[in-house]
This record gives C-alpha cells, structure tokens and sequence, in this order.
C-alpha cells in the first residue's frame, strides 16, 4: 500500500503527481490519496532580533517558489500566478467523500488551482469539478469539516508534517525528491 498525502495549494505536491502515478504504473500497488492540510510555517516567537530571522525565511521561501517554478517550466506546466497561498479546505474535504479511484478529481484540482486560478475554497467550484471529473462522492456536506479535522490530526499524529508525504510500510518520506527511494523500497516489497 503507497499512501500520498497532497494538498491542492502545495506546489511540490502537484509537481509530484505525474512521477508518482508512473511510479504506480512501474510498480502495480494499492494507492491511497489522502488530504493534509499545508500552512505557511510562522516564525517561532522565541527568535531574538527577529528581522534577520524573518529575512531569512522571505529569502528561503522565494527560493523554494523559484525552484518549484523552475522544475514546473522544465516539464512543460504553466502555473498560474498567485499572489498569496489560496485555501483549498472544501477541495480537500471533498477528497475525503469519493468512493473509488478519485484521480479525475485530484487531476482536475490541480489544473483549476495551477492553471486557472481555481477557488478551491469554493463548494460551487468545488461541485463542478465533482460532477465534471465522473467520480463517486458520497461524503457528507462540503462544508462540514469535521471529517478532515480529524483526519489531518490522525495524519500529523503518525508524522505527516507537510505534502506531498508518502508512506510505504510504515516507513514515512516528505517530499517528491524520495521517489527514487520509494520506486526503489516498492520494487523490494513487489519481487
């Protein structure tokens, strides 16, 4: 069983889809998709002089968006451009309530949110892309968030810090730069 945590709004999530779903087809394994919530990391309060310590995170967060960019340019996706970090809470909720495969929808998220520049906050947005990816969702109320409360607290409970997170056999990976260690530890799980 290979479990991928993503969140919508998470560029190394969405850079990580295509890698992961050939790793899946290499390696014929049960995939579960799973939500988690990511948020910007607040500077700890405890920093003294907290202007070099807020310089040094504007710098390190604007090099990792350049990077993100850069890896994205080189496989051909145009990412809309976002100001500030978008909610994609009810997208994620509605992830939790499709019976069966929910790859349509998850394909159809990124591209509204990287592409269009999507509301993924939205139940109206959010209904279109159920109804126009075909999937099964059977979940309670869009807007009812108790579901994915309790499941991000299971998640960050068993380690997941942030997305995309893959774990595979207990063994917990952060990050699309461990694929290669995944493709490799699925190959000895398979033969």
């Amino acid at each position: 069983m290979l479990t991928v945590y993503i969140d919508f709004k998470s560029i190394p999530s969405f850079l990580a889809l295509q890698p992961t779903l050939r790793l899946v087809a290499e390696h014929p394994v049960s995939t579960r998709w799973l939500p988690f919530r990511t948020r910007e990391r607040k500077l700890p309060s405890s920093v003294a002089g907290r202007e070099p310590a807020l310089r040094h995170k504007q710098i390190r967060d604007a090099y990792y968006d350049r990077i993100n960019r850069h890896h994205a340019t080189l496989r051909g996706i145009s990412l809309a451009q976002r100001g500030k970090q978008g909610q994609t809470d009810t997208a994620l909720n509605a992830l939790l309530g499709i019976e069966g495969d929910p790859l349509r929808f998850i394909e159809a998220c990124y591209s509204a949110y990287w592409t269009h520049d999507a509301d993924l906050n939205s139940m109206e947005t959010v209904r279109e892309l159920l109804g126009n990816s075909g999937v099964d969702y059977r979940g309670a109320g869009l807007d009812d968030f108790q579901q994915l409360d309790a499941h991000q607290a299971q998640a960050e409970a068993t380690g997941v810090i942030d997305a995309p997170t893959f774990v595979v056999s207990d063994q917990v990976f952060l990050g699309r730069e461990h694929l290669p260690w995944i493709k490799e530890l699925l190959t000895q799980l398979t033969y």
